[in-house]
């Protein structure tokens, strides 16, 4: 017997088929498809623990009729027991849809349209994997995660949608502890298999972890200056995804970037900020139809450009819609570089603190843009534009108008890109891309 199809872009093509033989008379019948691929594992001690693979495939049939709609999502195998999940749980959207009441700000994109983007990579075999992060690593304590391989999205409707997009990726993120709570995080993410970069990264990161054995300093409260690593200046940056950039939150009142967007306040004019969805391999295609822009300009030598609007806000508020998902949050956030040479950083701060990285971030103040977090693993005392030994962890409270704006000095040559790692339910698309940031002061409080 012939074993059945199970390629991701195929299984999106038998859901496409189910969706247009089944939609009756009246109803419009959307269903979005995810599904992975993916090999992961989990490093302790510079040892493997765990080692794996994951194929998940799930449909999500949004049902709409007269103005109600009703949402399912079930699970896919690959069999041809999926045809007969996907009819009973039509059947059951139809019983729920009855019971809906009408949603005046409901929409979705009428006018069908077709693309398929498959983007393979390079990926690793495990074993090449385990050699590689093993070897780097050699007596250090390191603990790590690996997930590599393809992730697919695609759109499927009555009306005709037929939108797949799938790309593949490797991303390895470890921690080198050194002494107590003190540790060295890294990441090396990319669409092909890098092993050199990958051992580069943990060998840099073994040798910084040994300057943390030093004897952590106490500061004393205060404005210090600082330079952010491209991860903490990510961290930063994306407190401005909560929200920020998002039409919605700024008509209800709960933008953090709403004297931004009156035009009260503005950020440094370094700072150029878009929502770039062809650079990171995000689909360009919303869950009910609406075409995305490959590119969004959000901010423009710190002035607000344009606000992520999606369909029900454009509907609700009178506003143009500008293709965002429901959530009006960045998928790819990307910050343009600046001109800091990558190599003259530490030497551009001179004296102050080296942020590797922020333990948490949270509002304080959404209203003002303040943000209050706190340091941790790799916070370096910098003398002459060398390290001088580890800071004892600290809290800051500081306005985003402030740090990325009067103070921000200037940012680095290099853009890094961090993808979005959470695999609570699945891998996903997205992340933000950051370069490294000198500030010339930041509030610390604690």
């Amino acid at each position: 017997m012939a074993q059945p199809d199970r390629s991701l872009v195929s299984a999106f093509h038998r859901l496409a088929s189910y969706v247009g033989e089944h939609a009756q008379a009246g109803e419009v019948l959307f269903a979005g498809f995810d599904g992975e691929q993916s090999e992961f594992m989990r490093f302790n001690r510079a040892q493997v623990r765990q080692i794996g693979r994951v194929e998940r495939m799930t449909a999500r049939l949004h049902l709409m009729t007269n103005g109600r709609q009703a949402v399912m999502q079930c699970t896919l195998t690959g069999h041809e027991h999926d045809h007969q999940v996907l009819r009973q749980a039509h059947q059951t959207l139809r019983y729920l849809i009855g019971l809906s009441a009408v949603d005046p700000w409901l929409d979705f994109d009428r006018d069908a349209r077709t693309s398929q983007q498959i983007q393979p990579g390079r990926m690793p075999n495990p074993d090449e994997v385990v050699d590689t992060v093993c070897s780097s690593a050699g007596a250090a304590d390191l603990v790590g995660f690996h997930a590599a391989g393809p992730v697919a999205c695609g759109l499927a409707s009555s009306l005709g949608h037929r939108l797949y997009h799938e790309s593949a990726w490797c991303d390895t993120g470890f921690t080198v502890h050194a002494a107590g709570d003190r540790a060295i995080q890294d990441r090396v993410a990319a669409g092909h298999w890098d092993r050199r970069g990958l051992e580069q990264a943990i060998v840099s990161a073994c040798a910084r972890a040994q300057l943390l054995r030093r004897d952590p300093l106490v500061l004393e409260p205060g404005e210090y200056r600082v330079a952010l690593s491209p991860r903490a200046m990510a961290d930063l940056a994306g407190m401005l995804a909560w929200d920020g950039f998002s039409a919605r939150a700024r008509v209800t009142g709960i933008s953090p970037l709403a004297r931004l967007w009156s035009g009260q306040q503005t950020l440094s004019k370094t700072l150029w900020f878009s929502d770039d969805l062809e650079q990171a391999g995000v689909p360009a295609f919303h869950e009910l139809g609406f075409a995305r822009p490959p590119r969004l300009s959000l901010i423009e030598a710190g002035v607000g450009a344009s606000e992520l609007v999606c369909a029900r806000s454009a509907r609700e508020f009178g506003l143009a819609a500008t293709g965002a998902s429901d959530s009006e949050a960045p998928q790819a956030l990307s910050i343009a570089p600046g001109r800091i040479e990558h190599e003259q950083l530490l030497s551009a701060l001179g004296d102050g603190l080296m942020i590797n990285q922020f333990w948490y971030l949270n509002h304080s103040d959404r209203s003002a843009a303040r943000v209050t977090g706190m340091t941790r693993f790799a916070t370096w005392l910098v003398r002459g534009g060398e390290p001088v030994a580890p800071v004892a962890v600290m809290r800051f409270d500081d306005s985003l108008y402030s740090l990325l704006g009067d103070t921000l000095l200037g940012l680095g040559d290099r853009v890094h890109w961090f993808p979005n790692n959470d695999t609570w339910e699945s891998r996903n698309f997205g992340g933000i891309a950051a370069p490294a940031a000198l500030l010339g002061s930041m509030n610390f409080t604690l």
